[in-house]
């Protein structure tokens, strides 16, 4: 009691009793979006002895911005003789009025053929305040897919709060894209042989929507069979909504399937001796269409007279129409039927004393073909120094290709020249006396 007592100058007792004063600031009452964030503008406190107790206001607030609903906001403050202020509340809205979101799942627009099952993708709704709302949806769908056309899939939601969702709207076209599809009859390629008769087997065409097509075929190309050549028939249809068929073609080849003959000239098989020259006797070649082809043989093959062995030609060639002729070939043989020659070398014949050594002076051999073959000389020798007599040394070779040359033959005569010597035994000359007999030391 003694707060509220004021002393005045004549000693007169004043008490205060006068309430502070709270002023909202900002505005009363707030709207709010649930979920937004709520920040109180606050208010001010004044009194009329203890001036701007601001600081003193006791705010009690029970918003939840979570939740839709209505709140409130309570302000209090009493000045320092205890003086209570009226209390002041402001009103916090908190409402919800975002509208549902529509997200459409699949293609928009959807292009279906005509007679498809159509299958819708859906949609789904999500809303700020209420979540997934997608079982919520309305959809309304308007499709024939037996009837081409532009149809609607519409879908529609509205929240909890009643807000409706902006409706969202699908496309789906029925449309008719198949194309006829064309069957050829008969054979394709067709071949034909130059001056026969054709006769086109046709073909059938179906489309999914108008059926049987096969009268509303229309065909281009037309075949020469007197003229040899490649042509082409073809094949096109559209059905009633313009799909055209992929267009079919036919080809008919006009043929020349004789074969030319060729006709050796001159021997077969040719047997050539190595080293000789090789010349050709050729060919002709005859065709029934183009007549004479001789000049258009060609001949393979090579015949190389240096070497041994056997060769094949070949001798080719076609038509203007790429008939090829049967393969015709010569054999020629290259072969070596010249014998070697053996040439000895020091005398023959050869004289010997008996007793003497004997070397055999030897002998080469020449081929025309291996060349030098001295070293594949045989030699048989029956010469014996030790006994007077005449004796042979003869050689023998053969080329590679088995040719024997002649026999060569040396002749050695072993003969005894040497004069004997006599050799006296005892004194020559011998000196004897008169009477004396004499016996001779001999010899």
């Amino acid at each position: 009691l003694v707060d509220k007592v004021v002393m005045t100058q004549g000693n007169t007792l004043n008490e205060d009793t006068t309430v502070p004063v709270i002023t909202l600031l900002g505005d009363d009452p707030v709207t709010i979006e649930v979920g937004d964030t709520f920040i109180d503008a606050g208010a001010t406190a004044l009194d009329n002895y203890d001036g701007d107790i601001t600081s003193s206001i006791v705010t009690i607030s029970n918003v939840d911005i979570a939740i839709v609903g209505v709140y409130s906001v309570r302000y209090n403050v009493s000045d320092a003789n205890g003086n209570a202020a009226a209390e002041v509340t402001r009103t916090v809205n908190i409402v919800d009025t975002t509208l549902p979101a529509i997200t459409l799942l699949g293609d928009d627009p959807v292009t279906l053929e005509v007679g498809d099952t159509y299958t819708d993708a859906g949609a789904t709704a999500t809303d700020t305040y209420d979540g997934d709302i997608t079982s919520s949806i309305i959809t309304i769908s308007t499709v024939n897919t037996a009837i081409v056309g532009s149809y609607t899939v519409s879908y529609n939601v509205s929240d909890a709060n009643g807000n409706a969702a902006v409706e969202v709207i699908r496309i789906v076209n029925l449309v008719d894209t198949t194309v006829p599809v064309i069957t050829l009859l008969g054979d394709d390629p067709v071949t034909l042989e130059v001056g026969g008769t054709y006769t086109d087997a046709g073909a059938t065409a179906t489309d999914t929507y108008d059926g049987d097509l096969t009268s509303s075929i229309v065909v281009t190309g037309s075949v020469d069979t007197s003229s040899i050549g490649t042509y082409i028939l073809s094949y096109n249809v559209s059905d009633a909504s313009g799909n055209a068929a992929l267009e079919v073609t036919r080809t008919v080849t006009v043929v020349d399937t004789t074969i030319p003959v060729i006709t050796l000239l001159g021997d077969d098989p040719v047997t050539v001796e190595v080293g000789d020259t090789y010349t050709d006797a050729g060919a002709t070649a005859t065709d029934t269409y183009d007549g004479d082809l001789t000049s258009s043989i060609v001949v393979t093959g090579s015949v190389d007279t240096s070497s041994v062995g056997t060769y094949i030609l070949s001798y080719n060639v076609s038509n203007s129409s790429g008939n090829a002729a049967l393969e015709v070939t010569r054999t020629v043989t290259v072969v070596d039927t010249t014998i070697p020659v053996i040439t000895l070398l020091g005398e023959d014949p050869v004289t010997l004393e008996v007793g003497d050594t004997y070397t055999d002076a030897g002998a080469t051999a020449t081929d025309n073909y291996d060349g030098d073959i001295t070293s594949s000389i045989v030699t048989v020798s029956t010469v014996n120094t030790a006994i007077v007599g005449s004796y042979t040394v003869r050689y023998n070779v053969s080329d590679a290709g088995g040719n024997v040359a002649v026999e060569v033959i040396r002749t050695v005569t072993v003969v005894d020249t040497t004069i004997p010597v006599i050799t006296l035994l005892g004194e020559d000359p011998v000196t004897l006396e008169v009477g004396d007999t004499y016996t001779d030391a001999g010899a």
